[in-house]
């Protein structure tokens, strides 16, 4: 029995979508592999799959001696402008042997040659006619420095050494008060550093400097002197008896000790008349705020290279860097930890 099928075919759904105009074809196209590609198909010039190989830093820094090391840090110089804002000694234009220079601005002179503030905790204090403080006070002072940091509640301020802020009580108590003792009129008994002779060494002559200082009851006094040369190599090292009678050796920070000083009898006039045999006024001196250090050495001299200047602080002057900061940050060097004392001619490196 055939039964009839009632199977058959729908007619096809009309189309929504609308229809695109096909893509033009470009007679010049080719297909090309990603291999074809690296092999010079799809570019013109040289390719490497390697990494480039990286400069050796080392290398070059050791390639620097000699003349060829003083005309590369003479981009580097300070400019007379920056000399005079930052502080550095310049020849009085009367007066022989005396030197002006512009303070810090947040400075504090002495009222008068019996008066004076101290430098660790900022109180007045009242001294005979030798420099030493007439009543026996202690200082409580705090070491470190008052930074600002950021907080949940916006800015504050506290001490490097304690964390304590600026209402804290200091950290550290000292026998007596002590004072830097700045006064303008003090800054006698200058030398500056002579033209060179045609072919000597010390026309091309790179140096890095630094120098430590105590107290005594005349202010801030020289106590050691460092001198490096592009090597590392010490070309020379002097401890310094102060001129006035010492208060405090500011050991934390120096590292000098009264039993280092016991036996020396270099003078501050010693030191100048070695530095300029060592120095000319074409010298690269190298150094982290040598305006403190020209002023201990009480030597004026105008062709420096300052880090604090090259690296500044974020805040702008009057702030800068601290040295151990850029030395870890640069170097990967670990120097003046915590404000313990260290060689001066580690810091020296260049």
């Amino acid at each position: 029995m055939n039964i009839p099928s009632f199977q058959h075919k729908l007619p096809a759904a009309p189309s929504t979508a609308p229809s695109l105009p096909s893509h033009p074809v470009n007679p010049n196209h080719r297909v090309q592999s990603h291999f074809s590609t690296l092999a010079g198909g799809g570019q013109k010039g040289s390719w490497s799959i390697e990494k480039p190989a990286k400069t050796d830093v080392q290398a070059v820094y050791k390639s620097l001696t000699g003349a060829k090391l003083y005309q590369f840090v003479q981009r580097y110089l300070m400019t007379k402008e920056q000399l005079l804002e930052n502080g550095y000694p310049h020849a009085h234009p009367d007066v022989k042997g005396k030197a002006v220079c512009k303070l810090d601005s947040r400075a504090v002179l002495s009222p008068s040659p019996t008066e004076r503030y101290c430098s660790r905790c900022n109180a007045l204090f009242v001294v005979d006619d030798w420099g030493f403080p007439k009543a026996i006070v202690s200082c409580a002072y705090h070491w470190g420095r008052a930074n600002k940091r950021r907080v949940a509640t916006g800015l504050e301020t506290r001490y490097s050494c304690c964390m304590g802020d600026l209402q804290s009580e200091g950290c550290c108590l000292a026998s007596t008060h002590v004072s830097d003792n700045l006064n303008p009129d003090n800054y006698t008994g200058f030398v500056s550093t002579l033209p060179p002779n045609p072919g000597t060494s010390s026309h091309h002559a790179v140096y890095a400097l630094d120098c430590e200082m105590c107290y005594t009851t005349g202010g801030s006094e020289l106590t050691r002197v460092t001198v490096v040369d592009h090597d590392s190599r010490v070309v020379y090292e002097s401890f310094v008896q102060p001129h006035n009678q010492i208060l405090d050796y500011n050991t934390r920070f120096s590292g000098i000790t009264e039993e280092q000083l016991e036996d020396v009898t270099t003078t501050l006039r010693d030191v100048q008349a070695a530095l300029l045999t060592l120095f000319s006024s074409s010298t690269v001196l190298v150094g982290h705020s040598l305006e403190s250090d020209f002023r201990a050495l009480k030597l004026i001299h105008h062709t420096v290279v300052d880090t604090s200047v090259l690296f500044p602080h974020k805040m702008g002057p009057p702030y800068k860097r601290a040295l151990r900061n850029l030395a870890s940050e640069h170097l990967k060097k670990i120097i003046q930890n915590d404000g313990d004392s260290c060689c001066p001619r580690h810091d020296l490196n260049f």
